[in-house]
């Protein structure tokens, strides 16, 4: 046995290290480890080649500035919200799609559908390779020897942006890879065709990037446990202020005047209107067709658009009623501002049509409520109009 600097090889160690060199190094290589390098290499265990263009993961930003600045952007969200919004929409709906908005959601990797992404023969330099500098002048530029790559692609679910954030444990080594939208890369280039080496590394990078994804885990559970609440106490402090605000300014007894643009709490007026329906005059013997006039068109649309901005605000109310339920919104509305000549009910349903205005007989406003499926829906039925 030869010993140099407390490291320990054999003699038929000996004798490879002396005909991969030449000559016997140990006793004047200063660096022990650059030894164990090249003595690696001259025993065939270092085929594979570093992929530079794989970034180091989890080592951008860390988890305790995520979470601060999560917060704050957070608080930043509910102060934005128009108070008129913050007034009147229902606060459970907020909140929850707050919620879902701020949710930390780190990533779980799928380990049953990691796959072989693709497999080439490639061109490796092994200008850096310190055992090849006994053939090469390190100093001539590249050199490029037959080698392959694989790349295996490790699938998950959540947010890819987490596989660049330091967790609350960590190493000094973490594992790389290349990061795109639902998976994570990794490319093995090697000189040999060593399967077992690549099945080793993929193995323990992937080992490692759970083990980084559990800490992170574990923190963002503490965030997303505390999310509600933070959120419900967020938007009831700024609603208490806005009901503050509004209370001090009207103790000081001034007229306020309106800005325009300032969304109004829908709200179906107290005064029911009778519809004006105009006759269009028409030349010859025909009879005179009824017409709606224009401005009772217009306040038809208006009262029809701010249902459906209650239906946004407050979605948790009608997300589980059917299509004739939230018709009836709609018609409790329009008779609330509209009232019929004969009967109370201006507005009502007939056979396909969902909301139906007659006037002696004549159709003078026709609506169709349809549910969003799409651009292409929506053309077609216009088309069949």
């Amino acid at each position: 046995m030869r010993i140099c600097r407390e490291k320990v090889f054999g003699e038929a160690d000996q004798r490879l290290l002396q005909f991969a060199y030449g000559k016997a190094l140990c006793k004047n290589l200063r660096n022990y480890e650059t030894l164990e390098l090249r003595f690696n290499y001259a025993r065939g265990e270092g085929g594979e080649q570093e992929n530079m263009s794989d970034e180091l993961l989890f080592n951008k930003y860390d988890i305790f500035s995520i979470i601060q600045g999560h917060t704050e952007s957070l608080k930043k969200k509910v102060q934005s919200i128009p108070a008129n919004t913050v007034l009147n929409a229902s606060e459970q709906d907020l909140v929850q799609a707050l919620v879902e908005e701020f949710r930390l959601n780190v990533p779980v990797v799928k380990d049953e559908d990691i796959y072989i992404a693709h497999a080439e023969e490639t061109q490796v330099d092994v200008s850096g390779d310190p055992m090849r500098r006994f053939f090469y002048d390190q100093h001539s530029g590249p050199i490029y020897v037959p080698g392959n790559k694989t790349v295996i692609a490790v699938p998950f679910e959540g947010d890819s942006e987490f596989f660049r954030i330091r967790p609350q444990t960590f190493t000094t080594n973490p594992p790389r890879g290349e990061i795109t939208k639902a998976e994570i890369l990794l490319t093995h280039v090697r000189t040999d065709q060593n399967a077992e080496a690549i099945k080793q590394g993929y193995q323990s990078t992937v080992s490692s990037i759970k083990q980084y994804l559990a800490s992170l885990s574990a923190s963002a559970a503490q965030f997303n446990g505390q999310l509600e609440a933070l959120l419900t106490s967020q938007l009831k402090e700024r609603k208490n202020r806005l009901l503050a605000d509004a209370g001090m300014t009207a103790a000081i007894g001034l007229p306020l005047k309106k800005r325009e643009g300032i969304p109004l709490t829908y709200s179906v007026p107290v005064t029911r209107r009778v519809p004006k329906i105009e006759q269009i005059k028409v030349s010859g013997t025909f009879s005179p067709e009824p017409a709606l006039a224009n401005e009772d068109y217009e306040e038809i649309l208006h009262i029809m658009q701010n249902m459906v901005q209650v239906m946004e605000l407050s979605p948790h109310a009608f997300h589980d009623m059917g299509e004739e339920d939230l018709r009836s919104h709609f018609l409790v509305q329009l008779n609330g501002a509209f009232k019929g000549q004969a009967t109370g009910e201006t507005f009502n349903f007939q056979g396909k049509t969902d909301i139906l205005m007659r006037f002696e007989g004549k159709n003078v406003f026709v609506a169709e409520c349809k549910f969003w499926k799409g651009e292409k829906s929506f053309l077609a039925t216009l088309a069949g109009c």
